[in-house]
């Protein structure tokens, strides 16, 4: 089966472009939200409040949103990738599972802890840290070689698997100086979102096929 038609004929791999743009859009929107987040807001504040509990969601809302985009365009991709796209797609799914947990739980135990027992709260056990450190360090280097499975692939855009590899590579030493070069590696999974899309668009209007 050519490619075109595998990427045309599943709902899964529609789903996981559909994903892949929504899930990254809402990275994108957050990381430009940031920085209003973090500023001085009074603490009984609504749009404090609110801007608090959509940043904290919106960790396990992209997590949810990417496994499910890897996996589309996975299996889009998956007779041009091979093993290597299989192994960068499970190492992806491990490193979102686990980020989307300790997200997932801060969102809801975070605000009755920190009413509770503010300084439980405050506190970052070192082993806390290590795992959020893990987690991270599986998310990152899944979703590198996914991007590189995917320029391999040949399958969607070849800019677009690079603009994901380097903004995940150009995210560690520049994050702090400039944490714009955070936008780039949703931007490029955004792309490769839209490009699975418009590939789908014969089976989105069978009509017209």
């Amino acid at each position: 089966m050519s490619m075109s038609s595998s990427m045309s004929s599943s709902p899964l791999i529609r789903l996981g472009a559909i994903s892949a743009a929504i899930g990254s859009t809402l990275l994108i929107i957050t990381h430009i939200l940031d920085p209003l987040v973090g500023s001085p807001l009074p603490e009984a504040s609504t749009l404090g409040l609110v801007l608090a509990l959509a940043f904290t969601a919106h960790v396990p809302l992209f997590a949810v949103a990417v496994a499910v985009a890897v996996v589309g365009l996975h299996l889009g991709q998956s007779d041009r990738s091979g093993r290597f796209d299989l192994l960068s797609t499970v190492l992806a799914l491990v490193g979102l599972i686990a980020m989307a947990g300790p997200a997932w739980n801060g969102l809801f135990v975070g605000p009755v802890l920190r009413a509770e027992a503010p300084a439980l709260a405050e506190q970052d056990p070192a082993l806390t840290m290590a795992g959020g450190l893990v987690s991270l360090v599986l998310y990152a280097l899944g979703l590198l070689l996914f991007a590189i499975a995917t320029w391999r692939a040949g399958v969607l855009p070849r800019p677009a698997a690079a603009l994901v590899a380097a903004g995940l590579v150009l995210a560690i030493p520049l994050e702090g100086a400039f944490p714009a070069v955070l936008v780039l590696y949703p931007v490029g999974m955004a792309w490769l979102g839209i490009a699975a899309l418009r590939t789908t668009s014969p089976a989105l209007h069978p009509a017209n096929a």
